[in-house]
């Protein structure tokens, strides 16, 4: 017996639609169905600000789900992680986090401990030419030694690398660093 249904689809792909219709590889009914309030996201490489909440709230979010305390990650481990290109987007980052959050929980991670795709990822390394993956990792990797040089104290930490408080405070935020106690 037919009923009446009312659905909304969402779907998602990585490939342009509109190129694949022209190539005949995909039904131009099917993309005008589906074409309604089209949205583009852009890979998380390209999003270098999103990978610190996201990560954040994946960290969070598993550790609550397991009954377990979050790990954290060290100052290099921050900086290799944000040097890793992330082929897999957001579902990639979260398999990653789900990772530790099982075999490490409550601890600190280190650089080397880090699962082996993002373990060998350094910034100079991270891909060819990413010229701005590689100076945010050797950033990074500068800020957290001067935090832990000057104990966490932010100002002396600013003052050494010859940077304004409130720079390093944006900085520890854009590279979701986190301040020894």
């Amino acid at each position: 017996q037919p009923l009446d249904v009312d659905v909304r689809v969402i779907a998602a792909t990585h490939r342009d639609l509109r190129a694949e219709v022209a190539a005949g590889r995909f039904r131009e009914d099917l993309f005008f169905r589906l074409a309604v309030v089209p949205l583009h996201v852009p890979p998380l490489r390209e999003r270098p600000g999103d990978l610190q909440p996201l990560t954040e709230r994946f960290l969070t979010e598993l550790a609550l789900r397991q009954g377990v305390r979050p790990p954290r990650l060290s100052a290099e481990a921050w900086a290799r992680w944000r040097a890793y290109r992330w082929p897999g987007n957001v579902r990639e980052l979260r398999n990653a986090v789900e990772r530790l959050v099982v075999l490490a929980p409550g601890r600190e991670i280190e650089a080397d401990e880090l699962p082996a795709e993002l373990a060998s990822a350094t910034g100079a390394g991270a891909s060819a030419g990413s010229l701005g993956a590689a100076i945010a990792a050797v950033e990074a990797e500068m800020i957290g030694a001067a935090l832990a040089r000057a104990g966490g104290n932010k100002s002396a930490a600013a003052r050494a690398l010859g940077i304004s408080r409130p720079t390093l405070d944006k900085k520890i935020r854009d590279h979701g660093l986190e301040v020894p106690s």
